[in-house]
């Protein structure tokens, strides 16, 4: 007899599940960043962006409406900004990116 402890593993699909409503329930921030990546692809809607911590090495995935952007336009890399923001996590490929609501 083993005194070793069961193993009890769970399905991918629990685990990105169950993080999605974490992150459903948290609230929308106000983030300051620098912009360190924009990615405007011809014909979408969206804009994809990287934001940069201004003191540390960390950065997160951002992404912008189109007409949201257009309205503080021209940003360019290196951009400093603050964002209205709320976090989404895509349970299909298990990532994180923030959905700018306001761009100052």
């Amino acid at each position: 007899m083993s005194d070793a402890p069961e193993i009890k593993p769970v399905s991918v699909r629990y685990v990105t599940e169950r993080i999605g409503q974490i992150i459903d329930d948290l609230p929308e921030l106000w983030i300051e960043g620098e912009l360190s990546e924009i990615n405007v692809r011809p014909g979408s809607p969206t804009i994809f962006m990287r934001l940069r911590d201004t003191s540390a090495d960390m950065s997160i995935s951002i992404k912008c409406f189109k007409n949201i952007f257009d309205l503080v336009a021209p940003l360019e890399q290196n951009a400093r900004i603050v964002i209205r923001s709320k976090p989404q996590w895509w349970t299909k490929n298990g990532s994180l990116a923030f959905q700018v609501n306001e761009l100052r």
